[in-house]
């Protein structure tokens, strides 16, 4: 029984051996059979026109990457048992990619040069095709490599190639930074040459620069693949990385290697050298000249606001104080600005920029600052229609009351009769009752006197015309003829209404000397000045 089982254990490996060499052999003739076939393809690629190329490109594109994935395939899986048979099939790839390399640089040539004879719309043509082989370029570059290392892992001497191949990725590689060294500079020209053009060369020169982006684009993606390549054999490539960080600027994490990091470093340096020796002495000059236009606008703004000045404060003029501070500051802003800008200007900075920078920055802010702009909206409605003045009393935001002592867009500084200083918004100003005490010259006192109900009302009557007959400072013209009527007959005194007019200034003096002479003379004539009385009843219940 033992012999019957273990002449089955080797029957059964036998079998599956024979099937792994049977799939083995299938896969083989298959790569085979699709490399023969990428031969006929490619002599066919050769041989036809542009067109009709891509079509055959992209066919060779894909059967090659079907073939590199059978045969990396089979590597892994027989090439221990297998490398007798695999050998060749390697060997052959690397054959096939290292002519197409060579078909597709031939390829770019014949194109570039195509294109330098052809017109523009040819022209362009003919450069696309150019620079799509050059990506074709790039596949099959790295599918190279691939192989490489598949033939290394099977024991293949494959190193005279790949020292060969070595030595063409860094040609590429300068070939490329050449290239884009040269692109961008014309990139740059460009742009400076569309500062000082008309609009239709502007639009010209605008079209040029934007093609030659989109090259700089596709160069840049070439190095960067070339360079991936080079790193994965250990050569030198801080120099090129160097050059895609200075022309992208894109922070990647090759650029915190040592070596590109102290490259950059030396590159600015030298460069910020070059440029000191060449550029100090008009950075001096135009510095200077900017100070002088510093210094001068500042004297020139005095002088207008002197002049503004002396020109709104003319009486004829019957402006506001708050009119003419917001003249006079404006004045010397405008010319302020002014001279900044023309100073700006001399430093070679260009203004248009930077005057639609602070046009969206005054947006940014005014969005920010929508209180105070509300407050500067109702400054300038007090500008306007002059509610009040400098030097005004007035009673405002709803019980402030006091003598106007200063005026802004902004705000308005009160200072109360107690001399206390109150800075209070324009908003809340404008959006309430303003009563201007002092806008008229003349104003009436109100004032309220009671006698008892056992005094005799027209020897009050008398007493109390005298008091405002004989002081000075009542108006006693017949357009401010002061009033003394009974007013009222209240609860415990019978009320006189005493009105006599005053001059603006004189109001509290005449309030207070009426007053304290009517306690007098009700004193002197036996006139008595009741206070509130109340009758209070007691019954006793037995």
């Amino acid at each position: 029984m033992r012999k019957y089982l273990i002449f089955f254990a080797l029957f059964f490996v036998s079998s599956l051996t024979n099937a792994n060499s049977d799939a083995f052999e299938q896969a083989l003739a298959e790569i085979n059979v699709q490399q023969q076939n990428m031969v006929v393809e490619h002599n066919k690629l050769i041989t036809t026109a542009d067109e009709e190329r891509l079509y055959f490109e992209d066919v060779l594109s894909r059967q090659n990457k079907q073939v590199r994935d059978k045969v990396t395939l089979l590597v892994n899986t027989y090439g221990d048992d297998h490398e007798t048979e695999l050998g060749p099939v390697l060997m052959e790839q690397v054959k096939y990619l290292e002519t197409a390399i060579k078909t597709t640089k031939a390829e770019i040539n014949r194109l570039l040069d195509a294109a330098e004879q052809a017109a523009d719309a040819k022209k362009i043509e003919l450069s696309n095709y150019a620079y799509e082989n050059m990506i074709t370029l790039d596949q099959h570059y790295f599918a190279l490599a691939d192989t490489f290392t598949l033939c290394e892992k099977m024991n293949l001497d494959v190193s005279s190639s790949v020292s060969k191949f070595k030595r063409a990725l860094v040609s590429r590689a300068d070939m490329l930074s050449n290239m884009l060294r040269f692109y961008h500079k014309r990139e740059n020209d460009l742009q400076d040459r569309m500062l000082v053009t008309t609009d239709e060369e502007k639009a010209e020169l605008t079209k040029t620069a934007r093609q030659l982006a989109e090259v700089s684009k596709l160069l840049v993606a070439n190095l960067e693949n070339t360079v991936l390549l080079l790193d994965r054999y250990k050569l030198d490539t801080a120099e090129y990385k160097q050059l895609i960080f200075s022309i992208t600027g894109e922070i990647t994490v090759d650029v915190l290697n040592f070596n590109v990091v102290s490259g950059l470093a030396t590159q600015w340096l030298t460069s910020f050298k070059e440029w000191a020796l060449v550029e100090t002495p008009t950075l001096i000059m135009r510095l200077l000249l900017f100070v002088a236009i510093i210094i001068g606008t500042r004297s020139v703004s005095k002088l207008v606001k002197r002049a503004v000045k002396k020109s709104v404060s003319r009486p004829s003029m019957k402006l506001s104080k708050l009119m003419q501070e917001f003249f006079i500051g404006l004045s010397g802003k405008i010319t302020f600005v002014l001279g900044l800008l023309i100073a700006i200007s001399q430093l070679g900075i260009n203004l248009g920029p930077l005057l639609a920078g602070f046009g969206v920055a005054g947006i940014v802010i005014g969005l920010a600052l929508q209180d105070t702009l509300s407050n500067f909206a109702s400054g300038m409605m007090i500008l306007i229609y002059r509610p009040f003045d400098v030097g005004d009393f007035v009673d405002v935001a709803g019980g402030v009351r006091g003598k106007v002592s200063h005026m802004s867009l902004v705000s308005t500084t009160i200072k109360t009769f107690d001399h206390q200083r109150l800075i209070i918004p324009n908003n809340k100003i404008w959006g309430d009752t303003i009563n201007n005490i002092s806008a008229e010259n003349y104003r009436r006192v109100d004032m309220l006197f009671g006698i008892g109900y056992g005094d005799d009302i027209r020897k009050a009557e008398q007493v109390l015309q005298d008091i405002l007959e004989t002081h000075p400072l009542v108006l006693k013209d017949k357009d401010h003829e002061y009033v003394i009527k009974v007013h009222a007959l209240g609860e415990s005194s019978v009320d006189f209404a005493v009105r006599p007019w005053v001059e603006n200034a004189d109001y509290w003096t005449v309030y207070w000397d009426v007053t304290r002479a009517v306690k007098l003379r009700f004193d002197e004539e036996g006139i008595s000045i009741p206070f509130p009385q109340r009758d209070v009843h007691i019954y006793q219940h037995g």
